[in-house]
């Protein structure tokens, strides 16, 4: 039976919200501080931890929520339907952070108040939610050790800190499809992992064959905004590729030492070659709408740095975005 986690409002909104889990047979996690280079931070393909193979899917989200209840019909239309249209079974997991409003200069966001972690737990709840966290930012601010990061030309360590931030919810949700997983046998309980944003317009259809067709070391990513890397939005793989996404920011400090300057994009294709992770793509795009409102109608171009073919024909992105309209 899948255990759904609720926590009052009078909870959420306190100024720090963590709950840690312990769960059978989980590994230990290493901290960003802890991973030398070249140290895996992933069990070993022939680990008793991957126990069996299913046709469940992880869906994780991963971020501030910024403008779910825009989203969610595009969410529930091109992704969570094509899942249900071929008999798969998923679970929901999210992290988010317990903030209502967020300032961000790279997005032109200042003080701009954001429907937040209620909205977010209140939507996801109704939809086969199965594990979820709501932490404070600032305690992960405190921690984070941006200053020993140097930021790529054009970026100083406000967007590094930001990226931090976005990185470590990304992490938080991997633990929780991971326990979930462990509390079932073992991470093949689920046979693939997607993770999305909230602040996403899923604007093409999820080809759930594609992602069945996955093994436990590959990876899709989106064929639009790989900018010198790979997509760092969005993507779905095996248990083995997803851990490996999911939870780079454990080797952020390798990347750094390693004489790299960060950059998000760069970095998570660097994490999933150190491990050995097969890299496909795939047709999923989504646009990204900012708690102001603006939407960025220009992503998802397939002009966009484009480093592969995706392996099943696309339904191609108009940019004109008057699909848009259908979910909103």
């Amino acid at each position: 039976m899948m255990a759904i986690l609720f926590v009052g409002a009078a909870a959420i909104c306190s100024s720090l919200l963590v709950w840690n889990w312990g769960w059978k047979g989980k590994p230990s996690i290493p901290t960003p501080n802890a991973v030398q280079a070249g140290v895996s931070y992933l069990p070993p393909d022939h680990s008793p931890l991957y126990s069996r193979s299913s046709n469940r899917v992880a869906v994780c989200f991963w971020g501030v929520n910024r403008a779910l209840p825009q989203t969610i019909a595009s969410i529930d239309q091109n992704v969570l339907s094509q899942l249900t249209g071929k008999k798969l079974e998923y679970n929901l997991f999210f992290h988010t952070y317990s903030m209502r409003s967020i300032t961000s200069k790279w997005a032109g966001e200042i003080n701009s108040a954001i429907p937040g972690a209620l909205n977010e737990l209140s939507l996801l709840s109704r939809r086969n939610l199965t594990r979820y966290e709501i932490t404070d930012q600032s305690a992960f601010d405190k921690t984070s050790g941006v200053s020993r990061f140097t930021p790529v030309p054009g970026w100083d360590l406000d967007v590094v800190l930001n990226a931090l931030r976005a990185l470590y919810s990304l992490h938080r949700v991997t633990l929780l499809w991971e326990a979930e997983a462990y509390s079932n046998g073992g991470l093949d309980h689920y046979h693939a992992v997607l993770y999305l944003r909230p602040d996403l317009h899923i604007m093409t259809q999820l080809n759930a064959s594609h992602v069945m067709s996955l093994g436990r070391n590959d990876w899709l990513s989106p064929n639009w905004e790989q900018v010198n890397g790979i997509n760092d939005r969005i993507g779905a793989g095996g248990p083995r590729a997803a851990k490996a996404f999911g939870s780079r920011i454990v080797a952020a400090r390798s990347f750094s030492d390693a004489g790299n300057k960060f950059h998000t994009e760069t970095f998570a294709k660097w994490a999933l070659d150190n491990q050995n992770i097969h890299i496909e793509f795939f047709c999923l795009c989504g646009i990204r709408e900012r708690s102001n409102g603006a939407i960025s109608h220009e992503e998802c171009q397939e002009s966009k740095n484009i480093i592969g073919s995706p392996k099943y024909p696309c339904e191609e992105y108009s940019p004109s975005g008057t699909a848009l309209v259908n979910y909103t």
